[in-house]
């Protein structure tokens, strides 16, 4: 698996509410960047075998930390759920289906290898799709230290071709299930997330992105995007470390299973 690794996602699925931790989250990307390289259309049947090597060699991460990183995320992330906006078969009518990201997870101790099933609800949004997708390399997000970043990024290469994007501030704080009191005030929802993830992006992703704040007369709804590909020749993907000394000022949501494991490693 490289950085050239491709990624795809039904819309929906971007859209969809949910938070995961970093090393989560990376480990869902890999999971369907794998089963694309290997051309395999997955079921809820599949098993996606995944190695601590490849995630040391993407995200910059020392190969024993990967064991922990991965072995940890293994377990939270069975139970991590997401809801994703849909039409209810029966009644036609509008529907939120709630589902869980994987339905069993594998740690194969001392070798380094993860293996995961995803539930069968979710196949659809990640396997064998022909429209309304959006898709990026590994390498474009391999550089991000933040799950924040990582929403946002996603979101906004939804839209690179269009080149703009307004989202409402409740829409946005839906996807990314970010409801802390303290982001109540816009101000610190503005810089703490919003400007801290874009300060990424710009810097290690295959895109730049600025804004201005969507107006209902004096009160302030949501934020206009602008979206900017960058030229090929211009882009450098740094790996995490380069962002390393800038990760403490980002709010990262990770899971207690992690917060226990970075403890040890501190």
């Amino acid at each position: 698996m490289s950085e050239k690794s491709l990624v795809v996602k039904d819309n929906r699925l971007v859209e969809a509410s949910y938070t995961l931790g970093l090393t989560e989250q990376r480990l869902i990307l890999m999971a369907i960047a794998w089963a694309r390289q290997n051309e395999i259309v997955l079921t809820r049947d599949t098993w996606v075998e995944l190695r601590a090597c490849d995630y040391s060699a993407l995200y910059g991460v020392d190969l024993e930390v990967s064991y922990k990183q991965l072995s940890a995320a293994c377990e939270s992330l069975q139970h991590r759920q997401l809801k994703v906006a849909g039409i209810d078969r029966m009644t036609r009518a509008p529907a939120v289906y709630v589902s869980k990201w994987v339905t069993s997870a594998i740690y194969v101790k001392n070798v380094g290898l993860v293996r995961i099933q995803f539930d069968a609800m979710l196949v659809p949004y990640v396997s064998d799709l022909d429209s309304h997708f959006t898709s990026y390399t590994l390498g474009a997000v391999c550089g991000l230290s933040s799950n924040y970043a990582m929403r946002m990024y996603e979101l906004l290469a939804q839209y690179k071709k269009v080149g703009k994007r307004t989202i409402m501030i409740g829409e946005l704080k839906d996807y990314l299930e970010c409801d802390l009191p303290s982001y109540e005030r816009l101000d610190n929802f503005k810089s703490r997330v919003v400007d801290a993830a874009l300060s990424q992006i710009n810097e290690l992703t295959d895109i730049t992105c600025e804004y201005e704040l969507n107006k209902l007369g004096k009160r302030v709804v949501g934020f206009d995007f602008k979206i900017k590909v960058k030229p090929i020749k211009s882009r450098v993907i740094k790996s995490v470390t380069a962002t390393k000394g800038k990760a403490a000022n980002l709010p990262v949501a990770i899971s207690l299973s992690e917060r226990s494991m970075l403890k040890q490693l501190v």
